[in-house]
């Protein structure tokens, strides 16, 4: 094996958190990936707490992505001819 290695350039491996890794991985560079985590990283309990105001707007509670997607699933599907 240290023949095979001879002459290689030497790999620094870098720990970085997942989120990080994987918008690094998508091509974005650092300071991008900075500023999305810094704004998107520690949302205030506000910006994740469920309100009513759906229900008060519409009448009616608010569903989640899933149940709004299986419900409208057929919206999306291929047309025949288009």
């Amino acid at each position: 094996m240290a023949r095979l290695m001879e002459g290689l350039m030497p790999v620094a491996r870098e720990k970085r958190a997942p989120a990080r890794r994987q918008t690094a991985m998508m091509g974005h560079p650092q300071d991008v990936i900075d500023f999305l985590l810094q704004t998107y990283g520690d949302t205030p309990e506000a910006g994740r707490t469920a309100v009513g105001t759906v229900e008060k707007v519409t009448g009616r509670p608010a569903r989640t992505f899933a149940q709004w997607a299986t419900e409208h699933a057929d919206d999306f599907q291929a047309t025949a001819g288009a």
